[in-house]
């Protein structure tokens, strides 16, 4: 199915990659009856292509299978020349590189929440260990890594927290530039919310963050918790905020402190609640199956549709990593 039509700016870019890429391909395929690479040509203009087009990235898929069977037929000596050979790894070896992530996950001016989410093809969100981390890849991983470059914050739930264990989010120096150049604190800050304040406080996290973890929480932990929390809190090493109404309240009090850039890592449950508020949805299918049920919304939860729109498809590896935004 093609992309849905977009407006404005993209309108123009999918223009402007359209011209290109045809003129790539026009020039390739001339190359094949004339002196040059014209399979590689090809190849650059379908990877062009395939940045806004499904039709293009369908070819590509289907010339990347063939060239592997050329290159196979080689190593059985059935007679392809080495220049054909050079030249049909040239195209190989481009076929296969992956989208810029820098441009797919970029930030758009203003307030705006990411949702990142990995799912497994029957809808799992974990693999059977109980972690996210067992159903993702290296480059799963470093999409999660590029959302999190240029972020203000850092949303989670405390589930996700206690499972995932997470690292301190340090400063790092290869991000100082970028972030100095828009007025960023030099790490994100990670959030999490948290009724009922059962968290693993003696992690890195809690004190070696480069900038204080906040906790949200709504007044409805245990006394022995609340006071742990409060301990805790008097060390430096976190802030808790109590809000009348998790998680919405959450980020209303992000929203007036100045940031504006806020990617969501979830679990379902923080994504769930906060279904009306997210702007983009970077979705990534595992190409597995795990075999676990998928926990229903809540009973009292009122059904509500939102449309979004894809914007951006790319696969590897296997996994499918998809980009959408409110339409």
């Amino acid at each position: 199915m093609e992309l849905s039509q977009p407006t404005g700016s993209r309108t123009i870019r999918r223009a402007v990659v359209a011209t290109v890429g045809a003129s790539l391909l026009i020039a390739g395929v001339a190359m094949l009856v004339l002196p040059g690479p014209g399979v590689v040509t090809i190849l650059a203009g379908l990877t062009v292509l395939a940045t806004e087009f499904h039709w293009a990235r369908r070819v590509k898929r289907k010339l990347v299978v063939y060239i592997r069977r050329r290159i196979r037929r080689k190593k059985l000596k059935e007679g392809i020349s080495e220049s054909e050979v050079r030249e049909l790894s040239e195209a190989r070896e481009l076929a296969e590189r992956v989208p810029e992530l820098v441009e797919i996950y970029s930030w758009p001016p203003g307030w705006w929440v990411r949702a990142m989410m990995v799912q497994t093809i029957d809808g799992a969100f974990f693999g059977p260990d109980g972690k996210s981390r067992s159903i993702s890849s290296d480059r799963d991983r470093e999409v999660l890594v590029e959302a999190r470059r240029l972020a203000d914050v850092v949303l989670v739930g405390a589930q996700t927290i206690r499972t995932e264990r997470y690292r301190p989010m340090v400063a790092k120096p290869e991000w100082q530039s970028a972030r100095a150049a828009i007025g960023a604190q030099p790490a994100p800050v990670v959030a999490i919310v948290s009724a009922s304040l059962d968290l693993p406080w003696e992690e890195p996290l809690f004190g070696e963050s480069a900038i204080t973890p906040i906790v949200f929480t709504d007044g409805s932990a245990t006394r022995e918790r609340a006071m742990i929390a409060e301990e805790i809190q008097s060390t430096g090493c976190v802030e808790i905020i109590e809000c009348a109404s998790l998680p919405l309240d959450a980020l209303e009090v992000l929203r007036q402190r100045g940031f504006t850039r806020i990617v969501c890592e979830g679990g379902p449950r923080l994504l769930r609640d906060l279904f009306s508020e997210i702007d983009e949805i970077d979705l990534t299918i595992a190409p597995m199956l795990v075999g676990q049920v998928v926990p229903a919304s809540d009973a009292d939860l009122e059904p509500n549709r939102i449309d979004w729109t894809l914007e951006y498809v790319w696969d590897h590896e296997g996994f499918i990593f998809n980009k959408y935004v409110r339409a």
